[in-house]
């Protein structure tokens, strides 16, 4: 009978007692969460890792088009052939507009969005459909 009693008890203490756990571990993270957004926990993000650069997002090289090209796009040209889309397609990196065979041989030779210049892959080519 004592044994019994003992397993009715181990089973409605550990529900309540993993809830518990649950309930602060997620009150860890987000006090973590928030600790690392401030300044005090940049400062903490440096000396833990030794950083002492953040991250520039003003070193990527994000490059604009050229004033004649600029009108190519508002024209519904293609930025890379000039010619007029077909089987329009647009590159999610950058939000340009380009003929899908263009962008798709572009990326898989050079790998970046060829009007700003960053990284791109072809995963991330979607096509318009009108």
């Amino acid at each position: 009978m004592y044994f019994l009693s003992r397993c009715f008890q181990l089973l409605f203490w550990l529900p309540s007692t993993i809830g518990r756990i649950l309930s602060l571990a997620l009150f860890l993270i987000q006090f973590l969460e928030i600790c690392y957004k401030d300044e005090f926990g940049i400062f903490l993000n440096k000396l833990i890792n030794g950083n002492n650069k953040l991250i520039n997002f003003e070193e990527f090289p994000i490059n604009k088009l050229p004033v004649n090209q600029q009108s190519l796009c508002r024209a519904g040209k293609c930025p890379i052939c000039g010619q007029i889309r077909n089987e329009e397609a647009v590159l999610s990196i950058s939000g340009y507009i380009f003929c899908y065979s263009c962008i798709y041989k572009f990326i898989k030779l050079n790998g970046r969005c060829p009007v700003t210049s960053l990284p791109a892959s072809i995963n991330e080519i979607i096509k318009i459909y009108r």
